[in-house]
């Protein structure tokens, strides 16, 4: 939960009130993080044993990598309270420094993260949220939003299999994933309306890293319930409109024409946080509660 440390561990097991206050201390740094990341990474450059907030890791398991130490986030459940800090921040400070996560390699998983849990916020907050414009990868497509549905219409899942003997609610509905170690890795949402089922792919890549298998394998996992009747459309949504561009460009030139389903991008800007900052919280304390 905080690291690798098992002398804290055996600490904290036998004095939670050491724990509370460790907690709050992480909590102090994951805002002082947020608010100045540069100062931070400053002071990572320099350390050699894990913090509050990181831990030190070889780069690689290789022979040249062993000796070369890299500063991470030591625990998912810390990346919740970075979540946390960046929901408090104003737009200017989340913009800047989701930026600057994206920009340094240690720390893109977190950034991947923040992303993720705003996007999957938003398809989820209907009436508050609006749907997400898309653009298509290709011109000739046709024009594509996606639907937000309310919190009684979105269902989380945990793998594609899952959900093929489900019952499903009035469209339109959305699943969620549920957990950063969810096996549908190459899905975060999926949607269904009465004209197309939209699955959602959340990245901060400018490389799609999809092939035609690997939609291959998320079409053998839809469940039967979804038909033939409704149009398949794969949405790849970013942070920004650079990495969106790249997105539709790469994917123009690798993927082949015949591939039955139609790709999209779309951005969701992390200043965009008033509507959905209470599904947010709903959605962070939905896990704490099922741990």
């Amino acid at each position: 939960m905080w690291g690798p440390s098992a002398h804290n561990c055996v600490r904290y097991s036998q004095r939670h009130f050491l724990e509370i206050v460790h907690e709050i201390s992480v909590d102090t740094a994951a805002c002082e993080f947020v608010k100045d990341f540069r100062a931070t990474r400053r002071e990572l450059d320099g350390l050699k044993f894990s913090n509050r907030l990181f831990s030190i890791r070889p780069k690689s398991k290789s022979i040249t990598g062993r000796p070369v130490p890299i500063a991470q986030v030591a625990t998912s459940h810390i990346d919740e309270l970075i979540l946390k800090a960046t929901i408090k921040a104003d737009a200017t400070e989340r913009i800047a420094f989701h930026r600057s996560l994206r920009q340094d390699k240690s720390f893109r998983p977190t950034a991947g993260y923040i992303l993720k849990n705003f996007v999957l916020a938003w398809l989820s907050a209907h009436p508050l949220s609006t749907p997400i414009p898309c653009t298509a990868a290709m011109a000739s497509a046709p024009r594509l939003e996606i639907p937000v549905c309310p919190k009684d219409r979105s269902i989380p899942f945990t793998d594609l299999g899952s959900m093929r003997d489900m019952n499903t609610p009035p469209t339109p509905f959305c699943l969620l994933t549920v957990s950063q170690t969810c096996a549908a890795s190459a899905v975060d949402a999926i949607v269904c309306s009465d004209e197309a089922i939209i699955t959602v792919q959340v990245t901060i890549s400018r490389r799609h890293g999809a092939t035609p298998s690997s939609f291959e394998q998320i079409r053998a996992q839809l469940p039967v319930l979804f038909g033939e009747a409704r149009r398949w459309c794969h949405v790849f949504v970013t942070g920004n409109e650079e990495d969106a561009e790249a997105l539709r460009y790469d994917l123009r030139e690798d993927l082949p024409a015949d591939l039955n389903v139609t790709i999209y991008t779309a951005v969701l800007d992390l200043g965009w946080l008033g509507p959905i900052r209470e599904r947010l919280y709903e959605m962070i304390e939905e896990r704490v509660s099922t741990r």
